[in-house]
């Protein structure tokens, strides 16, 4: 999928996100963060090495629901504990 493609189907919910303003406590996270303009440039990825991540047109599978769980595990652990115990599922964007 085009990440342009990407970012006007979900500019509405965007701003809506944007309009709550900044906090320290708060930690904005998109799925286009882990999922778009990281394994294949200026697309957002559908599958990583033949393993879905979607379940449907909208609906992240297990694996793509951990890619964003452990991104958010990231940040909770960071301010928790200082450190970071979780990996995303094993698989590292291009060039990494």
């Amino acid at each position: 999928t085009s990440y342009e493609v990407y970012k006007k189907r979900n500019q509405e919910i965007r701003e809506i996100f944007d309009s709550i303003g900044q906090d320290k406590n708060l930690i904005r996270i998109g799925p286009d963060q882990m999922l778009c303009n990281s394994y294949v440039v200026d697309r957002c990825v559908t599958q990583i090495a033949g393993a879905p991540l979607y379940f449907d047109d909208d609906h992240l599978s297990h694996l793509g629901a951990k890619l964003i769980a452990d991104e958010v595990a990231k940040h909770i652990g960071s301010e928790a504990q200082g450190t970071y115990a979780g990996h995303h599922a094993g698989i590292q964007p291009a060039g990494t």
